[in-house]
């Protein structure tokens, strides 16, 4: 799948798309995104294991991500993972996306 900053770029150079059809696909993307995390992101044992491990360890975790907040937040708790990052980053949170250094 295409992260919303590829999306935005793609669907905004199409010159037969207007900025409000853009804006109506990209809200039509979230949506699909959310109604599928349900069904993609669950906990794994091991990802669960490896990250509290390394907790415990005294290393302090974030995440940084090309994904709008509502995305990420409700991703990471579906997959029981929220608890382990001290600080989460969304492409709503920077001005420049990864790869860039800001974020």
């Amino acid at each position: 799948m295409l992260d919303t900053n590829q999306f935005n770029r793609i669907t905004l150079a199409m010159p037969f798309l207007q900025k409000a059809d853009a804006s109506l696909i990209n809200e039509l993307k979230q949506k699909f995104t959310l109604a599928k995390i349900p069904s993609y992101c669950r906990p794994v044992f091991h990802h669960r294991y490896l990250l509290s491990r390394l907790a415990q360890e005294g290393y302090r975790l974030a995440l940084c991500s090309n994904s709008v907040r509502r995305t990420v937040d409700e991703m990471m708790r579906a997959a029981e993972l929220d608890m382990f990052f001290e600080l989460t980053l969304s492409n709503e949170d920077i001005k420049l996306p990864k790869p860039d250094p800001e974020i």
